[in-house]
């Protein structure tokens, strides 16, 4: 696994790919340790040397196969089809999830995207087993987000669906909760994979009158 992480480091282009690289590594030592402490403390040692080497295997093959480097270029590319701002970026969350008999890291992001003044938000995250989507957009007044529409892939916890998601009426939640969007954020993390290019969020970031105009659309026919 070492030396896997020590061939990819060279293929870094620039500080702030090298930098995403450690502290992607960092990030997995410390989920790594945290799930010998908080799951496996009472397992038996055969137990625990099946689950640390499945771990590392995963991993070293993650690093050596996974095009870390070109995600990271490509999130980069995405990116620069817009003006950016504070609020743009991935705040990302990984863990060791329980898969079968073992365990499998996942890395899930709140992906905030800006242009201008317009903030649209995919936030990907496990719970009760699945990987469930929501999804804001914000307006900055002030240099603060304010959020005006939220939606569900699936509806999960009594959100409305997203429009263009199989489900009951779908259409965006126009009178949503309060909802911190942060700010200062790193602006990539290849863990957790290529950008989303939907017709909803193109819409959200360039067109100001979305999704008020007809909550029900998802701009997919623009």
């Amino acid at each position: 696994m070492g030396d896997a992480y020590a061939r990819l480091l060279k293929t870094a282009n620039d500080a702030d790919i090298r930098t995403m690289l450690i502290d992607g590594q960092k990030r997995w030592l410390a989920q790594r340790d945290r799930l010998f402490d908080r799951r496996l403390a009472s397992a038996d040692k055969d137990r625990q040397r099946t689950v640390m080497l499945s771990a590392m295997q995963d991993r070293t093959q993650a690093l050596a196969e996974r095009p870390l480097v070109a995600i990271a270029q490509g999130q980069r590319k995405f990116a620069a089809r817009y003006t950016g701002g504070p609020f743009a970026g991935f705040e990302t969350s990984c863990d060791f999830l329980p898969v079968q008999e073992s365990y499998v890291y996942g890395c899930f992001a709140r992906r905030q995207y800006q242009h201008n003044d317009r903030v649209c938000v995919v936030d990907a995250y496990w719970a009760t087993g699945s990987v469930y989507e929501k999804r804001f957009v914000a307006d900055v007044v002030d240099g603060k987000p304010k959020v005006i529409a939220t939606c569900s892939v699936g509806g999960f916890e009594g959100e409305t669906v997203c429009p263009g998601s199989p489900g009951d009426r779908p259409r965006w939640n126009t009178r949503p909760k309060d909802t911190v969007l942060t700010p200062s954020l790193p602006k990539i993390d290849a863990e957790v994979g290529p950008d989303e290019d939907g017709p909803w969020l193109r819409a959200c970031l360039t067109d100001l009158t979305y999704p008020l105009r007809d909550p029900s659309h998802d701009s997919s026919r623009k």
